[in-house]
């Protein structure tokens, strides 16, 4: 087996040792050859095939040799066919055959200038193309050959490229059905906890423990019918890869109760309370049979979720999905399902806890209001809430930025802050984990406590500070250089706090609020720690798909561990029973676009279909350097460029580079793998840097003549494939 078809085995998840049939046919003579697509390879327009075309054997075509002939053929509905756009190659030389059996290239001038087949052949090539496609029931791509008025179909297989997700649809493949074209979607607290885009597989790891979860708090709690629906998540919209809440429906289930329990909502998502019309107006458009809460959830909601909390954490501070060493790929798997069953206390207890942090912190805006004479919406009013309750009963979140400073001066004691300062990340963290001081050993402590956490907690992609604690150390070397200034944080009791408010209460109205007050402030804490032990819970998960990414490496099913995180949980299972390389490429090309996806922006609340914040267009200034080309697959990428003249000097391609060369072949496909996008001097449709280009999902540009000598290597350049444009932009002008 030879090294490319290696290589693309394992790429896409096929066992290295797999049957192959070996075709051996007579090499015909031909006068002209070339490839031949029923369908426009770049559009998927059935009515237009394309047709490359050259002198002498298909060679030459398929390896991108030369600048061959491109001929366009318009099929009608009623079969008839004409002559479209023909595009004339440089074309220069040809393959031909020996005499000795091998084949040998040959330069040529005289017919340089004309098409390489004559329109009656192009019209012929069209109509065999039609009918093997018709035989097959899909496009195909052709390669074919003619000597004298002989056509000979050399070979056929589908134009895998139509198949492919697009840029669009990978950004949405994981978009949630709308129910009606008036719903009002916010990003407020959600967007809060997941920060950004989600990955796929995180995003249905995180939705198979918050849906399911959720509906079921549901039935516990409320009573009446309701509505479930397996055509769309009514709970935790997803669009972009990015999640929302739905706020109809969270005021239709929490706020059966009246306008007291939707103003809870309001508060718990959005901090405040919130007047919209429209949502009221949305809302009561749903001709749904209500809900109503069990008699009993409020007092178990408000004096039990801490008890629940504190059980929750005895039986789950600890969980970690069972795995063995001796289990497969597959078995791995299936514990990790079952295992999202196991931890549904969790979820209900940091429901519970929310529900009791939003309850009581309106218990105290009413209390203030009624004491004040103010309204609810009243800034006055939440400012005065945020007074009272600012000292928490130690917080977990609060507990990071407090440790931190600790660890900060157990480094100052051990080393001199500039010192440390001035190391390179890598050798901070190496000192910090493997030196025998005490910096290290509350280094070493603070992970075991609060490695779990890190950006983007809730996604299984996201290493957390256990497993990547570069962020953190780079903000403890700073924090080094000022550790004599620790910042310390003074405790205000209640009634301490309920006098600084400087507002004349009674004895029974002072005592009131601070009971109220004080259960606030407990309730905060207990959110917050409730929210910890989903974050404990999603990291145990998180050790589990790494390993099981490990696993399906070592068996083949995975070329790269990262591709794991580009598939849902349900396409892992899939590609465990059927390795199929579908559910790999669209891994791929779901990876190439998550940078741009994770950072789309969205306006805090959005009525009708999810759109993202607009983006300006990028004009093109005065004073940049750009060229144009052929676009061959769409897509637009930024990045640094890689010029490479020659294949010796590839192996100084960077992950993310932007290849610009004169031209590509076979040789060049393990780079593809890193690269973002790839320039090429010489080519057309068929040649192999388009082909590659279209499998891989790469944006591509062919014909951009000069490109090698306008753009050098560390260049930062923008290539818009669906233009065919390639800029040079500057290093402080992006989006400009």
């Amino acid at each position: 087996m030879c090294v490319c078809v290696c290589v693309y085995h394992r790429r896409y998840g096929q066992l290295l040792n797999s049957p192959m049939a070996v075709v051996i046919m007579e090499m015909v003579p031909s006068d002209a050859a070339g490839v031949m697509f029923t369908s426009d390879p770049r559009t998927g327009d059935p009515s237009v095939t394309c047709i490359t075309a050259n002198y002498g054997l298909g060679e030459s075509v398929v390896s991108g040799l030369v600048e061959s002939d491109v001929i366009s053929v318009v099929k009608e509905s009623n079969g008839k066919m004409t002559l479209g756009k023909v595009t004339l190659g440089a074309k220069g030389n040809k393959i031909i055959m020996d005499d000795s059996g091998g084949t040998r290239t040959e330069v040529f001038d005289d017919n340089a200038n004309s098409c390489s087949i004559s329109e009656a052949q192009a019209l012929q090539l069209t109509a065999v193309g039609s009918i093997i496609e018709a035989y097959f029931g899909e496009s195909k791509d052709i390669e074919w050959a003619t000597r004298g008025k002989d056509i000979y179909v050399l070979q056929a297989r589908p134009i895998t490229s139509l198949f492919e997700e697009t840029e669009f649809e990978s950004m949405h493949v994981l978009d949630t059905a709308h129910q009606s074209e008036w719903e009002i979607y916010t990003t407020a607290n959600v967007g809060e906890v997941v920060n950004r885009g989600m990955s796929p597989l995180g995003s249905t790891a995180f939705l198979n423990l918050f849906v399911s979860e959720s509906l079921l708090y549901m039935k516990r709690t409320r009573k009446g019918r309701l509505l479930m629906s397996p055509y769309y998540n009514k709970t935790f919209p997803v669009s972009h890869l990015h999640n929302f809440l739905d706020m109809c429906e969270f005021c239709y289930l929490f706020g059966a109760d009246g306008e007291a329990a939707i103003d809870h909502i309001m508060l718990s998502i959005f901090g405040r309370k919130l007047k919209d019309k429209d949502l009221e107006d949305a809302v009561k458009s749903r001709n749904y049979s209500p809900l109503t809460q069990r008699w009993f959830v409020d007092f178990k909601t408000r004096y039990l979720s801490g008890l629940v909390l504190k059980y929750a954490w005895k039986k789950y501070g600890s969980f970690s999905v069972p795995t063995s060493s001796k289990m497969s790929a597959r078995q791995l798997y299936d514990r990790i399902s079952r295992s999202f069953c196991d931890i549904r206390l969790v979820l209900s207890c940091h429901m519970d806890s929310s529900m009791a942090s939003s309850l009581f912190n309106h218990d105290v805006i009413c209390e203030l209001c009624d004491v004040t004479d103010k309204s609810d919406m009243d800034e006055d009013v939440y400012a005065a809430l945020g007074s009272l309750i600012s000292s928490c009963h130690n917080p977990i979140s609060a507990d990071v930025p407090r440790a931190l400073e600790c660890l900060a001066e157990a480094v100052a004691a051990d080393m001199d802050p500039e010192t440390f300062a001035a190391m390179s990340t890598q050798q901070a963290t190496d000192w910090l984990s493997h030196s025998s001081t005490g910096a290290s050993k509350a280094f070493l402590s603070f992970l075991e406590t609060h490695g779990h956490r890190g950006y983007n907690e809730f996604d299984v992609y996201q290493p957390p500070w256990r497993m990547d604690p570069t962020i953190l150390v780079k903000n403890l070397q700073v924090l080094a250089l000022h550790a004599a200034d620790k910042n310390q944080k003074v405790h205000v009791p209640v009634f301490a706090a309920i006098s600084s408010l400087n507002i004349p209460l009674t004895v029974f109205q002072r005592l009131r609020l601070a009971y109220k007050v004080e259960m606030s402030r407990r309730s905060v804490a207990e959110r917050e720690c409730s929210k910890s032990l989903i974050v404990k819970a999603m990291d145990a998960f998180r050790l589990g798909y790494n390993e099981l990414a490990e696993k399906m490496l070592q068996d083949g099913f995975l070329p790269e561990k990262e591709l794991l995180f580009f598939m849902t949980h349900q396409e892992v299972g899939r590609l465990l029973d059927t390795r199929s390389a579908t559910i790999l490429s669209r891994a791929y090309k779901r990876r190439a676009i998550f940078p741009k996806v994770r950072d789309v922006e969205f306006p805090e609340i959005t009525k009708g279909p999810i759109h993202p914040i607009a983006e300006e267009e990028r004009d093109v200034p005065d004073n940049a350097t750009f060229l144009k080309g052929f676009p061959i697959s769409k897509g637009s990428v930024e990045g640094q460029a890689r010029v490479i003249m020659s294949l010796e000097e590839a192996s100084t391609i960077q992950r993310g580079d932007i290849l610009i060369t004169h031209a590509t072949d076979i040789g060049w496909t393990p780079y593809f793998t890193l690269i973002s996008g790839i320039v090429t001097e010489l080519g057309g449709l068929l040649s192999h840097g388009a082909v590659v280009a279209r499998e891989y999902g790469l944006p591509c540009i062919v014909g951009l003549h000069g490109a090698t000598k306008v753009f050098k290597t560390g260049d930062r350049v923008y290539l818009n494939a669906s233009q065919g444009l390639l800029q040079k932009v500057e290093n402080d002008a992006k989006n400009t």
